[in-house]
């Protein structure tokens, strides 16, 4: 039969007894806790490393308000003119005070008995003939138009008619006078005339009448 061994017990060595050696094994074993406490540390860094990071919460956007409508601004009272009221009646009563009148060149008869008046005055004045002739002529003009609104163009009917017969032979010369005349007085002279088929001009038979009015200026002196 074989003995069984009973383990030696190995006693402390004394050595390990001492304070200093005791300090040593406090210091390692400190040392290896605070290396563990590192594992550990690092070992949790990774893992939350790891882990995919949340999203980030959306903050809420603040809802946008309309703005608010704003007053208009008062506009400054403005002031129109008022229209001129038109009146048909009154525009048809000045257009009838308005003479239409027509623009023509008239070659006046002068005879020998105007001609001799005209010298006579020219020497009592002491001026030309020509000079005579051209005022008889603008006064005659006008006495013209005052007869003819009188009503009394047929009295000059005679001595126009005359005038216009006597041709240059008798001695009678034109004078040339730039004139605006009543279309309705140049009417009612064309009827004095009788000249249905129109045989005379409206020059000649102006120029005429002017003619017989200057014939009678000239006699009154």
């Amino acid at each position: 039969m074989t003995r069984r061994r009973i383990p030696l017990k190995v006693a402390p060595s004394p050595a390990s007894q001492r304070p200093e050696n005791k300090s040593v094994e406090k210091l390692v074993q400190s040392s290896r806790e605070h290396q563990e406490r590192m594992r550990s540390l690092a070992g949790n860094h990774a893992e939350t490393k790891d882990k995919p990071a949340e999203p980030a919460k959306t903050r809420k956007q603040p809802k946008l308000t309309k703005p608010e409508a704003k007053e208009p601004k008062p506009q400054p009272a403005t002031t129109t003119a008022p229209k001129p009221e038109t009146n048909p009646e009154k525009a048809n009563t000045a257009s009838a005070t308005q003479p239409i009148t027509r623009k023509m060149t008239l070659h006046v008869p002068i005879n020998t008995l105007m001609d001799s008046r005209a010298g006579k005055l020219a020497e009592t004045i002491s001026k030309d003939r020509e000079y005579v002739i051209a005022a008889y002529l603008k006064r005659s003009t006008e006495a013209l138009r005052n007869r003819w609104k009188a009503g009394e163009l047929d009295k000059l009917l005679s001595d126009a008619k005359l005038l216009l017969d006597q041709s240059a032979d008798s001695g009678t010369r034109p004078e040339r006078k730039y004139l605006a005349l009543d279309v309705t007085m140049i009417s009612d002279a064309q009827t004095l005339f009788d000249d249905p088929l129109g045989l005379l001009s409206e020059n000649k038979i102006m120029s005429a009448f002017l003619g017989a009015e200057m014939l009678a200026q000239l006699t009154k002196e």
